[in-house]
């Protein structure tokens, strides 16, 4: 690998380490078992249905036989796929060192090191020599993607005939520069939110700010080089190369807004809280359904002619 995609490798190691320390505040909203249901059954129909399941269900049962990732991180997805009996073998490229060799481990530890085999290298130039798959698997990691055309059409090659590329991923404004529309209403759920909401989890002596600011595309890209680049045209490329895909829009841009940094302060096991939780999502579907706001995350799922 060249310096640059060393450097990319290092920064997702230190993300995946960041990620682990958020998960256990819960601090971004899919950390919250509650708003996951509630996202899935907007998409499927089925709050117990998550986006690997519903794959399996989309495939009516049957399992795919090669199947490849592009920025699998340490494949828990992936694995989780192969151990479901959905996904028979994997192949899965990932820059960081670390989040390959915790892949290999979990891969170990389930007694499945021969099905998964994981790549330290650019799936986007490496990819290219690779093909005849059944799968192509994409989960967090397309909008990553700093030419999202060449990634689709790069997935649309690695295909055989009647292959599938699946995608579960964010699809809302590049750089996370949220619509006006949006934080209308977000700023206006937090301003009637009781202040032991509004917390910050990773600083509960502070509170969030309810007339909702955000990072500029500049700051995002110093933080991130390759944060939603040009996530809102993902869904237009997966139409152009997939022709009749099925996408189901699971919302996001309300609660993925309100609920950064505060979700923690929720008790899932309360009702009240609960009953809040609920009535964010079910704002978020409405909204979602606005032309002027569109949803923050979808699922796709279409077969090579």
């Amino acid at each position: 690998m060249d310096d640059e995609q060393i450097s990319v490798g290092k920064f997702w190691d230190e993300h995946r380490k960041n990620e682990k320390t958020a998960v256990a505040k819960k601090v971004h909203w899919w950390d919250s078992l509650l708003v996951w249901r509630e996202a899935q059954k907007a998409a499927f129909g089925d709050e117990m249905l998550n986006g690997n399941e519903f794959l399996g269900k989309l495939s009516n049962g049957k399992p795919f036989e090669r199947a490849i990732s592009i920025g699998a991180g340490a494949g828990n997805k992936e694995i989780d796929l192969i151990l479901k009996g959905i996904v028979k073998n994997f192949v899965c490229f990932e820059l960081g060192k670390e989040s390959v060799q915790a892949g290999e481990k979990l891969a170990r530890d389930h007694g499945i090191s021969d099905k998964v085999k994981f790549i330290q290298a650019d799936g986007m130039r490496e990819g290219s020599a690779l093909g005849g798959f059944d799968l192509v698997y994409w989960n967090n990691a397309l909008h990553h993607m700093t030419d999202i055309k060449a990634a689709i059409q790069l997935s649309h090659q690695m295909l055989k005939r009647g292959g599938v590329f699946y995608m579960d991923d964010y699809v809302g404004p590049n750089r996370l520069q949220w619509r006006p529309e949006a934080i209308k209403i977000v700023s206006s759920i937090l301003k009637n939110l009781p202040e032991k909401y509004l917390r910050k989890v990773n600083a509960p002596h502070e509170l969030v700010n309810t007339d909702v600011s955000f990072p500029t595309a500049e700051q995002v890209a110093a933080d991130d080089p390759t944060e939603a680049v040009n996530s809102e045209a993902i869904l237009t490329h997966v139409k152009e190369f997939f022709p009749g895909v099925k996408i189901f829009m699971m919302g996001g841009a309300i609660f993925q807004v309100a609920f950064q940094n505060i979700i923690g302060n929720f008790d899932e096991t309360d009702e009240t809280d609960r009953a809040l939780i609920k009535m964010i999502c079910m704002i978020d579907q409405l909204a979602t359904q606005l032309p002027e706001i569109g949803p923050n995350y979808a699922v796709a799922y279409g077969q090579k002619n």
